[in-house]
């Protein structure tokens, strides 16, 4: 389609600005009066310090007219460059990023369209790979990022789903190599990161069982223990409690309160810890 338009451009300066002035003729008047006054010889003294603020001062008022008429004829003479710039802002910049806003906005109601076909076609080929490996967990932005980029072909977003199931299959059979499968597994459904699942659930563990053996070496008040009958002194009843170290934190916290009540009461121990 052909844009171009062929114009007759008609912009040139009919008269230039010229400011009557006579600025050199001051100028001279300026350097005699500054010779005149000595400004170069005064001293300034505790005595003579106000005295050349006041001329200082004068000096400044004498010449606010001739700075006045200046900007005055500056002025006049901007006017006419003002108009033009508004003018060529009004009928040739605005229209020109009209047009152009017009034909954008096309461009990208049909790249939209295009986004949202191949968009479809993606989640579609999505679905078929959970269907095949059944990770619930993992979402179609896992796998790719959106927006979706019409630089970026159909083919290298459908490998870059293929490989993100490739990858969660094989951390998973990572994870299952681990001690503590479950609760990593439930850490990594939350971060998707191997590695720092296995760290996080490890770390945790360990602090889990510090604080099992803390509460079994720790020192407790010591209180009155409730008196059993003969048959059911401490000497001849056993508590057997198993604590299984795949358990949640909540499972752990839970034993150490119950094993200090058992000890205040009664002076229980553990064994095998």
């Amino acid at each position: 389609m052909e844009t171009e338009i062929k114009f007759n451009v008609t912009a040139t300066v009919t008269s230039k600005a010229k400011i009557e002035n006579n600025f050199v003729e001051i100028g001279s008047l300026i350097d005699n009066k500054i010779a005149e006054l000595n400004f170069g010889g005064q001293l300034v003294s505790a005595e003579t310090k106000q005295g050349v603020k006041k001329m200082k001062s004068e000096w400044n008022k004498m010449l606010e007219p001739v700075e006045a008429a200046f900007k005055a004829a500056i002025s006049e003479a901007e006017t006419p460059i003002k108009e033009i710039k508004a003018l060529f802002k009004e009928h040739v910049t605005d229209k020109k990023a009209a047009g152009y806003n017009i034909l954008s906005d096309k461009v990208k109601q049909y790249e939209d369209m295009e986004k949202a076909e191949k968009e479809t076609v993606l989640r579609d080929y999505f679905d078929r790979c959970q269907e095949k490996y059944a990770f619930e967990f993992l979402a179609f932005e896992h796998c790719i990022r959106l927006p979706l980029l019409l630089s970026t072909s159909e083919k290298a977003y459908k490998e870059q789903i293929l490989q993100k199931f490739q990858q969660t299959e094989s951390d998973i059979a990572m994870i299952e190599t681990q001690q503590y499968v479950f609760e990593i597994l439930a850490e990594y459904k939350k971060t998707l990161n191997c590695n720092e699942s296995i760290i996080a659930v490890n770390r945790r563990k360990e602090a889990e069982k510090a604080e099992i053996e803390k509460a079994y070496t720790a020192p407790e008040t010591q209180t009155p223990k409730e008196t059993l009958p003969e048959e059911e002194t401490p000497e001849h009843r056993t508590w057997t409690i198993e604590i299984n170290l795949f358990s949640t934190r909540y499972a752990a916290g839970q034993f150490i309160s119950e094993f200090r009540e058992l000890r205040k009461k009664y002076g229980a121990t553990i064994t095998n810890l």
